[in-house]
């Protein structure tokens, strides 16, 4: 019996995007369809908040979970970029409808 072997990324089709600031890597694992900029624009923003609270504590961790009570505000913002019903899906979307109508109006134009 012949098994086919394919990578990881092939069987399950997410990307994880990650950014480094400060010495801490912010990673999120998301699928493959998820708009890069709005992943990059989450994990800035997400970066932006954490070193907001705790940059000055950041060379004291000394256990995992230090910054356990944080987990509460990943939550609310990754909610706030997956509520299709959100300000950022829908300008996002708004976005995507301008760059169609821009495509069509240079396709009827030429």
């Amino acid at each position: 019996m012949n098994s086919l072997k394919l990578p990881y990324s092939a069987l399950i089709p997410l990307l994880m995007h990650y950014q480094i600031e400060q010495g801490v890597c912010f990673l999120i694992i998301c699928h493959n369809n998820f708009s890069k900029k709005l992943a990059f624009n989450y994990l800035a923003e997400l970066a932006q908040s954490f070193l907001e609270r705790y940059a000055s504590q950041i060379g004291q961790a000394s256990r995992p979970y230090t910054f356990i009570e944080f987990e509460t505000t990943i939550r609310k913002l990754m909610k706030s970029y997956t509520d299709t019903r959100s300000p950022k899906q829908l300008s996002k979307i708004n976005n995507e409808l301008a760059d169609v109508q821009r495509i069509m109006v240079q396709n009827i134009e030429d």
